[in-house]
């Protein structure tokens, strides 16, 4: 909260579900999801509300861990509580982007220890709405 005072943001927080997120359609400029979507029960429903709050034209990144980490996760006393019993191996949900979406790419930071999935709102073209 100092670097707020210090460079006059103005900031709110806000506590929510990903799957119902508690802000108006096309609200931001930018969304950026950083760890967690992993243990989401509906990673489809969480980036289908990432992809109604962003503005038309808007890119949506989404980082996590890999497989490749979650193994690891599974071995370490501190960390096994998060990583056991997890549903089948971790990868990019590609399959849970919204349709119509544009600009689809994967890549895997880190040495392979995340992956950063990107993909745009596209812009609705006069008369017609947007994709459908």
């Amino acid at each position: 909260m100092a670097n707020q005072a210090r460079y006059g943001f103005r900031v709110r927080l806000v506590q929510g579900e990903a799957e119902h997120l508690p802000f108006r359609d096309a609200s931001f400029d930018v969304v950026f999801h950083v760890g967690g979507i992993n243990f989401f029960n509906d990673k489809a429903k969480a980036m289908a509300e990432m992809a109604r709050v962003a503005k038309p034209g808007t890119k949506i990144v989404v980082i996590d861990e890999t497989e490749r980490v979650a193994a690891l996760g599974e071995q370490l006393p501190f960390a096994q509580r998060f990583f056991k019993g997890r549903r089948g191996s971790i990868d990019a949900p590609v399959d849970c982007i919204p349709p119509g979406m544009t600009e689809v790419r994967v890549t895997y930071p880190a040495g392979g220890r995340l992956y950063c999935l990107e993909f745009r709102k596209p812009v609705a073209t006069p008369g017609h709405g947007g994709p459908r």
